[in-house]
């Protein structure tokens, strides 16, 4: 029969436990790429992964999308919107600043977009992400970096672990199917997330103990059973 283990309890991403750089380091990165931090910032992070193969209606309109969902942001908020990429090389997945290139393209406030073109790691994209007053994430270590960050997220996802990682922190309410997005559904959830921050961002901060928990537990649970096949 073999070795055989239950899990009865759920586990957080160790993604939870990172931390972030430091606020001097994070600012010197926002004045590189010139973000303009007077104004309220507004994180998104788009995938091409998600407009080729998860966007049921093709590349170019995922493109439209944003760029009308980043105008009526910039307008409506008179916000900075920067477009954060997490995948940066060519292979699977893709590179995601050729995409938000030409989400931006299409955009008409281009003066109130800003392209993250530096290639940072994990740490150093916490610190950016931690400056947004909320976030569009789909890449899923996009938004464990923003809840973690307690920031507000919304997360758009292709498969159940999106669910999941927004479940985890109580936001399962701001989760759209990448299958099922629309402009209309994204604007809707932008709008409700938006006037309700203040409290969605204490829920976050009240979670950030308990997912942190539940990310070293994952330690705990792989020492426990190394100890028992060596036994």
């Amino acid at each position: 029969m073999g070795h055989q283990y239950c899990l009865q309890q759920m586990t957080g991403d160790p993604a939870f436990l990172l931390t972030s750089i430091s606020k001097d380091q994070t600012s010197a990165i926002l004045r590189k790429e010139n973000i303009d931090t007077e104004k309220p910032i507004i994180g998104i992070c788009v995938s091409s992964e998600t407009a080729l193969y998860h966007y049921k209606q093709g590349e170019t309109e995922f493109l439209k999308l944003f760029a009308r969902t980043i105008d009526s942001l910039a307008n409506r908020l008179d916000a900075q919107i920067v477009l954060i990429p997490f995948s940066t090389w060519e292979g699977h997945g893709g590179d995601d600043r050729i995409i938000s290139r030409k989400i931006i393209s299409l955009t008409e406030e281009k003066q109130k977009v800003k392209l993250v073109e530096g290639e940072y790691g994990p740490r150093e994209l916490k610190g950016i992400i931690s400056c947004c007053k909320m976030f569009i994430g789909a890449r899923g270590h996009s938004c464990i970096l923003a809840l973690s960050s307690s920031v507000p997220t919304i997360a758009i996802g292709h498969n159940p672990k999106y669910h999941g990682i927004m479940k985890m922190v109580k936001q399962e309410n701001y989760v759209c199917k990448a299958q099922q997005l629309t402009y209309d559904r994204l604007a809707l959830l932008i709008s409700q997330l938006w006037t309700n921050q203040e409290n969605v961002k204490k829920e976050l901060q009240s979670q950030a103990e308990r997912i942190q928990g539940l990310a070293r537990f994952n330690a705990e649970l792989v020492k426990k059973i190394l100890g028992r096949v060596r036994s």
